[in-house]
């Protein structure tokens, strides 16, 4: 359900309205005969040397919604992916039309996903409201490097009581075959730290490339002169093609090498720029100064037109990989 987060309900009315118990539950009990989405099944597992075990009796029926109240996102050294851990709530309808709850605080390691260690339980007419205050903070909070933290800002997205629960049982209620929720919902990439480092990485490239090629033509236009075409005096470039194509894959692999770097450590946009400007002041350097006017010969290669994103990525990879190397051995 998406909720308007502009609205701002009365919290006064919101606390006078009545909280009908009763007709909640005969709603849930038609809504649990009318569905037609596809039912689930939750199975409590516990992780035992490495497998699942499963524990207690199986229970299905359709999740009416779930609930991420807290989250940290852990990039540790020692773990080949993030380290993510997840803390909530989940409403539950069963066949029979009992509303139940379950709380869970769940890790992700790798790819296990440890996602039914918790127990269903019976909603309580004091829950009932539980789905009448969202949470409406995506925002993360780096409390230290790599380590960011999520905590829930609820908001009251409902008029009055009951209302968001009975709102989700009425979405469920005309649900078809095939739609139905995660088990719970998986955090996506989308949302990750790494995405918006990514992010920035690539809108600060893409600009970074276009500035480039457009300096680039710009030269060619001006008639510099190059290795195809140029006087024996003349200090010359390389073709400007040959830097076109440099320009575009050097920037594209400085990117996919930090996406790689990511895969296993997550390193600091800071020291991606700061080697492109080490890569940048190297290139510099090595220009013939004191012969770009008459016979300087080649003024660089192709190849060195690589050493500020190459410069870049190394720089990305040493702040991942040398942290993780001393948290290793410390």
């Amino acid at each position: 359900m998406k909720f308007d987060q502009a609205i701002n309900f009365d919290q006064g009315a919101y606390d006078a309205s009545p909280l009908d118990a009763v007709s909640l539950r005969q709603l849930a009990r038609d809504v649990a005969r009318e569905t037609r989405a596809t039912p689930v099944t939750h199975q409590r597992v516990e992780w035992r040397n490495g497998g699942a075990a499963p524990v207690g009796p199986a229970t299905e029926g359709w999740i009416v919604e779930t609930e991420i109240e807290e989250r940290q996102s852990d990039f540790q050294a020692h773990y080949r992916r993030p380290s993510t851990w997840e803390a909530g709530w989940l409403i539950f309808l069963t066949k029979s039309g009992e509303l139940l709850i379950g709380e869970f605080h769940r890790e992700l390691r790798h790819s296990a996903i440890n996602a039914a260690n918790f127990d269903l339980t019976h909603l309580q007419d004091s829950r009932l409201t539980c789905l009448d205050r969202r949470n409406v903070n995506d925002n993360p909070i780096e409390v230290e490097r790599g380590r960011y933290y999520y905590k829930g800002l609820f908001r009251l997205v409902v008029p009055r009581k009951g209302d968001g629960l009975r709102d989700y049982l009425n979405q469920l209620r005309v649900r078809t075959a095939g739609d139905r929720l995660p088990h719970p919902p998986r955090s996506t990439y989308w949302k990750s730290p790494e995405w918006r480092g990514l992010r920035i990485r690539l809108c600060v490239v893409a600009c970074g490339t276009l500035m480039t090629l457009g300096i680039l033509w710009l030269a060619s236009k001006m008639s510099f002169p190059t290795i195809s075409s140029h006087e024996d005096v003349q200090t010359f470039m390389p073709d400007f093609p040959s830097l076109y194509s440099a320009s575009v894959f050097s920037s594209i692999i400085s990117i996919l090498g930090t996406v790689l770097v990511d895969r296993f450590y997550r390193g600091s946009n800071s020291w991606f720029f700061i080697g492109f400007v080490v890569g940048v002041a190297l290139f510099l350097f090595c220009l013939p100064w004191s012969r770009l006017d008459n016979y300087g010969g080649l003024m660089f290669s192709v190849g060195s037109w690589w050493w500020a994103p190459i410069a870049a990525l190394v720089g990305y990879a040493a702040s991942a990989i040398l942290p993780a190397m001393r948290e290793k051995n410390g």
